[in-house]
């Protein structure tokens, strides 16, 4: 028997706890630029977090805000002062992904995070609380945000029975509305009389009837981990807070302890296929070869959209060899969960076996087992009031099947294909079960919920226009949707299918402008729209949208060349405010030419440019050579009229123009005679 499973995504759930008292204000600022990461959690979209590295000056830590448009927040506050770190707001058009690269390649960070936004889990105020810790391995408070459960979804639990009695169970236990009780009728015609709170099936003594009671215990350990009643104040919760338990009796006492015959199994799975089951949990199993019968059974619950989650044995074998059943029945909706206990000293999930005080040990599989859930030192319910721990893969298989109706309560019109993929899928890796399950993973119920919220629908009609300043137009439509668009995300880059740039609009807009393009470049255009949790939505079209740039270069460009002592040491472009500008450079010396550099045209304004050489005291400029820039291949070569300064040696060219087509890299070359 081989399990195939597609597209197994194995991602742990990370999230930051830092937090700045005195910054409470910072957090609402733009609360509504928020952008999710790929685990699901939120975070401000334009500021990151970053320790400088020790060697980075203030100088060179401000020259990189400049380049990124970056401002400094709340320097004074106990993260900055205290912490040491600094906390930086962005620009609109740089992300925290953007500028976290930016800030670790200027070597200036030693290390740099999102401004995360954190929610708050929902914690219930049982007793006991404090006291489950497999509640929290698998994300229960956070799952909890957003779903507890529904009365709507019915789990069955073939077991011992329940104690429908007991405080923290009574009010989650389902209840045959079709069936009038203790009248000694059939009212509903299930073959059932007066089967109101499920069935004791016992083929075996003939002490078959309507009383599911436990006769042990451990139905009713499996029936609260399930969903025993959550923020009651009493006791503990289960994975679900609100659920309906049909309480599905299959064992007789024997002299060797309680036991369940093959035919009751049958029996009770067709009882919980027939009245609305949608999960089933069986914690028990033995070694066999699958009869036909269990098989059946199980498909038949299958077939009415049920799942069926088992415990795969305690016994610390490997079940690809040993056959271990009903947990190794090869249907969909099957799935086999090993035991996990948690190691408080290394902080890790390990398989259960001796090391935790347990003489067996859980069954693993790589292809028999799915995956793991908490299963040692389970608090639970128990008959007459009463609570104990309890240990094995019949612990673990009740989180699965909680999971599974936790689920179900924000999802009730899934498939089994899509309900065993979602609950797969959505597992955290774990080294101690990689090769012994099919995922090497354990359970994690809010991935599993979160993950599956539907993305909104792909924007349509997206279209885009080149402006005249090195800009893009952008429009779209949004079509009705089950999830409405929280934002959207535009994605561009210089190659199809590559988007290296990003920007995100809020869900009121259709539109938005990209700005600061290169000149002559062909772009390639993505919108999607992202939900309030960070589902996004397939590509829209993509879009090829060359960019212009129909400013005239700088009228007046002035070279002043100057004498010093020494070689030519740099070509420096300024404008007239004697800053850099953006589009002007000078690149190494042209073939190792110190009498020669490249430049970039200018671009945006029509300011005067000036280009400053620094030559050698006794050197003469006599040749100015033009490249073609590959941008602005149009802009060279120009024309100068040339007027050179009485000392002969500074010199000023006027009337840069671009009325002549230049061919790729060809060079246009300038004599200057200086002044007797």
């Amino acid at each position: 028997m081989v399990r195939r499973i597609n597209s197994l995504k194995f991602l742990p759930l990370a999230l930051l706890a830092l937090w700045g008292c005195s910054d409470i204000e910072d957090y609402n600022r733009d609360a509504s630029a928020t952008l999710v990461d790929e685990q699901g959690t939120p975070y401000l979209a334009h500021e990151v977090i970053f320790m400088p590295s020790i060697e980075a000056t203030e100088e060179a830590r401000q020259e990189v805000y400049n380049s990124i448009g970056a401002t400094v927040i709340s320097e004074n506050s106990p993260l900055s002062t205290e912490l040491g770190y600094i906390h930086l707001e962005l620009p609109g058009n740089i992300t925290a992904n953007e500028a976290m690269s930016i800030l670790l390649q200027s070597e200036i960070a030693e290390s740099v995070d999102k401004n995360y936004l954190m929610p708050m889990t929902r914690e219930p105020n049982d007793s006991r609380w404090d006291y489950l810790w497999g509640m929290h391995s698998l994300h229960g408070p956070e799952a909890w945000n957003l779903t507890t459960g529904s009365r709507d979804v019915v789990v069955a639990v073939m077991d011992t029975g329940v104690d429908y009695n007991h405080s923290d169970l009574a009010d989650n236990m389902w209840s045959n509305t079709g069936e009038i009780p203790d009248n000694g009728v059939d009212d509903d015609a299930n073959g059932f009389i007066d089967d109101v709170l499920g069935w004791h099936f016992d083929a075996v003594t003939g002490t078959a009837g309507n009383d599911p009671m436990d006769i042990h215990g451990h139905g009713s350990h499996v029936s609260g981990t399930i969903g025993a009643v959550g923020n009651n104040n009493n006791g503990v919760v289960g994975v679900n807070w609100q659920v309906q338990i049909m309480a599905l009796n299959v064992f007789h006492n024997t002299s060797s302890g309680p036991r369940a015959s093959f035919v009751d199994m049958v029996n009770a799975i067709k009882y919980a296929a027939n009245n609305g089951a949608q999960v089933l949990n069986a914690s028990l199993g033995a070694y066999y070869n699958s009869p036909g019968a269990l098989v059946a059974a199980i498909q038949s619950l299958e077939d009415n959209g049920g799942m069926f989650i088992a415990a795969s044995g305690n016994d610390g074998v490997n079940t690809d060899i040993y056959n271990h059943n009903p947990s190794n029945v090869d249907l969909e909706s099957v799935i086999s969960v090993a035991a996990l206990a948690y190691n408080g000293d290394s902080g890790q999930h390990e398989l259960c076996d001796g090391r935790h005080g347990w003489s067996g040990g859980s069954n693993y599989g790589a292809n028999s087992v799915d995956l793991g859930a908490p299963g040692h030192n389970i608090l639970s319910t128990m008959p007459s009031g009463a609570y104990a721990y309890m240990s094995g893969t019949s612990m673990a298989s009740p989180h699965v099947a909680g999971a599974t109706a936790l689920f179900l309560s924000m999802y009730p019109d899934v498939t089994v294909s899509e309900l065993r993929q979602a609950l797969l899928d959505s597992a955290d890796a774990t080294g101690e079960l990689a090769g012994k399950t099919v995922t090497g993973s354990r359970l994690n119920v809010f991935r599993m919920i979160n993950d599956h919220i539907p993305p909104p629908t792909t924007p349509e009609d997206f279209e885009g226009t080149a402006g005249p300043s090195r800009n893009i137009t952008l429009s779209w439509t949004q079509p009705e949707s089950e999830t409405e668009a929280a934002q959207y995300l535009i994605q561009w880059g210089t190659q199809s299918g590559s988007y290296t740039n990003s920007t995100t609009v809020e869900a009121t807009e259709l539109t938005a402008e990209i700005t600061g393009l290169l000149h002559g470049a062909a772009y390639y255009v993505v919108v999607q729209a992202v939900g309030d949790r960070g589902q996004k939505s397939e590509l829209s079209n993509e879009l090829n949208v060359t960019a212009t740039d129909a400013t005239a270069p700088a009228s007046v460009i002035d070279l002043v060349a100057s004498s010093f002592e020494g070689a030519l040491q740099e070509a420096t472009v300024l404008d007239s405010s004697g800053s850099v500008s953006d589009y002007w450079g000078a690149d190494n010396a042209a073939d190792g030419d110190l009498s020669s550099a490249w430049f970039v045209p200018p671009s945006q304004s029509n300011d005067e440019k000036y280009i400053v050489l620094q030559l050698s005291e006794t050197s003469q400029l006599e040749q100015l050579e033009l490249l073609p820039s590959e941008i602005y291949p149009d802009f060279f070569p120009v024309d100068f009229d040339v007027e050179i300064s009485q000392d002969g040696i500074s010199f000023s060219a006027v009337g840069f123009g671009r009325s002549v087509t230049a061919l790729p890299n060809q060079w246009h070359l300038i004599s200057f005679e200086p002044r007797p």
